[in-house]
């Protein structure tokens, strides 16, 4: 059981490390569109402490699953000497 939940948090990291990425593209993507410059007006709509709380969440799930996955490298690599 505990092998299945490993590879739910590593799947589920490399998911968020995609999601953030995709989210800074969209703002390099906009700012290359526009004379490349883009104005960003934080907390426009009211989402700003909630875009704050989400990320310091997603944070150590991401960086967890990190450590899980260079934990399971070193593994594998020590397997093979």
């Amino acid at each position: 059981m505990l092998k299945i939940n490993k590879q739910i948090i590593k799947t589920l990291a490399i998911r968020l490390m995609f999601a953030v990425t995709i989210n800074f593209y969209i703002w390099l993507f906009v700012a290359m569109t526009n004379g490349n410059e883009v104005t960003i007006y934080f907390d426009h709509f009211g989402e700003a402490s909630f875009e704050l709380v989400m990320y310091l969440v997603l944070l150590p799930i991401i960086l967890y699953g990190f450590f899980l996955e260079l934990k399971e490298h070193h593994r594998k690599k020590k397997a093979i000497r």
